[in-house]
């Protein structure tokens, strides 16, 4: 059986042959792959954003300010800054369904540890939760981007990865509204708000072994080997890895990866230190209610999930994937300007906001991984949410300490839309450098053709 390096610059059985890369972009049953592994990072999503949809509840149920509620957000992403990394290390090691598994079980493990702090209203413990949460969390994203590398080709993988970041942020949408009512439902116990957020986490570690149990049985059907794909999915190569040589790996990343990587710190920063803080921003500014403040915020989720998939399918078909990556943050600069100086229309500047996402996500998460070599795709796919993470880590504290000072988010906004501007200049200055490399982001990737009727047939089988 062939061998290849992994993303760790090591030899390692080569764990889909070109015959299976032949069939699985060509076979229905990767959309099916495709709709599961994406309803895992909905429930990862739901988690996560479960406490930015009870802003104003969090800091009155728990008796903390601003600081300590951006806090959660903080905790969850200071060890991401690493182990995303880990996390796509292992994953390009051990299989990347495997991988998903063993972390959405983590994930389980890790939230209920915060149901835990909800019941017994101790936000310290809710803290602990989110920090043990970061490193699967994220994880589960970079692992989930390679395998729609691995099982949709160039020419639809802006569509395919729109289409997953649709389905997985729609969760974000989900919790914004719904957390709220149950909440409000429930005898106001952060506690039952707590617990649907695990429910729909545990859901999400069904979908990942249906993902894991669909993958592995198509590699053993379609490598000439399937012993040694047995090998390759479990922990067994885990054994005498050189950590060192892994890291090393990091470094032999394309230029061009390690710049996007950078973007997408700048643009996060802005947009998620933004987003984390706009129930109170709103109730605040405009007076709304907090189930209205609620539904404005969701706007910007609404609108991504609608357009990610156009705006991949357009990607695809056109190319200029730095030109959408530039256009992204120029549009969130106009947003956060005039929300820090005026007072514009709400709904009008998430829906603005919401375009920028779409953008952003469309054409900067499949570029990071095109960007780099197929086997450093997990790698460069956790490069990308370390980066992210840092920014996480960063963001809400500067928003949270300048609302406790000056008492409202003015100065804040203003601070983020520099550092959108600063994902802009990176954008230029990618543009220089994709040039030199023959501008493979920028250009069209033309559709290759493997035989769709015997992909069909071949997949009768499992689908059945």
């Amino acid at each position: 059986m062939a061998s290849a390096t992994t993303g760790f610059g090591v030899e390692a059985p080569r764990r889909t042959g070109e015959k299976q890369k032949q069939w699985s972009h060509n076979s229905p049953i990767r959309f099916v792959v495709l709709s599961l592994s994406s309803f895992f990072l909905f429930a990862r999503f739901y988690l996560y954003d479960s406490m930015t949809a009870l802003q104003v509840q969090v800091e009155k149920d728990f008796h903390v300010g601003s600081v300590e509620y951006n806090l959660l957000f903080t905790m969850y992403n200071i060890p991401n800054v690493v182990a995303p990394m880990v996390g796509g290390l292992l994953a390009d090691r051990i299989g990347l369904s495997t991988a998903m598994t063993v972390y959405a079980g983590a994930l389980v493990c890790t939230s209920t540890v915060i149901l835990a702090g909800a019941y017994i209203n101790s936000f310290s413990l809710v803290l602990v939760g989110r920090f043990l949460s970061g490193p699967f969390g994220e994880s589960l994203g970079g692992a989930q981007g390679a395998l729609m590398s691995k099982w949709f080709g160039m020419d639809e993988f802006a569509m395919a990865t729109a289409l997953s970041t649709a389905i997985a942020r729609a969760g974000t949408f989900v919790t914004l509204n719904l957390q709220p009512y149950f909440y409000h439902h429930t005898g106001e116990n952060m506690g039952n708000a707590a617990a649907l957020a695990t429910a729909m986490v545990f859901l999400g570690l069904l979908s990942a072994i249906a993902v894991m149990i669909i993958d592995r049985k198509t590699d053993e059907m379609h490598n000439d080997s399937p012993d040694e794909v047995e090998k390759y999915g479990g922990f067994e190569v885990l054994h005498g890895m050189n950590w060192r040589d892994e890291w090393n790996e990091l470094k032999r990343l394309p230029r061009l990866t390690w710049m996007i990587a950078i973007y997408q710190f700048f643009y996060m920063l802005s947009l998620m230190a933004f987003m984390y803080n706009l129930n109170e921003f709103f109730m605040e500014r405009y007076d709304m209610s907090h189930q209205n403040s609620s539904f404005v915020q969701s706007i910007i989720f609404l609108v991504s999930v609608t357009l990610l998939v156009p705006f991949g399918m357009v990607i695809d078909r056109i190319g200029h994937r730095v030109t959408m990556m530039g256009t992204a943050p120029l549009i969130l600069v106009v947003v956060l300007l005039l929300m820090s100086v005026a007072k514009p229309n709400a709904e009008a500047a998430m829906v603005f906001t919401g375009i920028s996402f779409a953008l952003f996500k469309a054409a900067s998460w499949p570029s990071a991984l095109m960007a780099a070599d197929e086997s450093q795709r997990g790698t460069a796919g956790g490069t990308g949410l370390a980066a992210v993470s840092a920014a996480n880590v960063i963001g809400p504290l500067i928003v949270g300490v300048l609302r406790s000072v000056t008492g409202n988010y003015d100065l804040g906004n203003l601070i983020l839309a520099g550092n959108a501007g600063m994902a802009v200049m990176l954008s230029l200055a990618m543009f220089v450098e994709d040039g030199k490399k023959d501008n493979i982001l920028q250009k069209r990737h033309e559709k290759l053709s493997f035989g769709n009727e015997d992909a069909r047939k071949e997949s009768e089988p499992l689908l059945s």
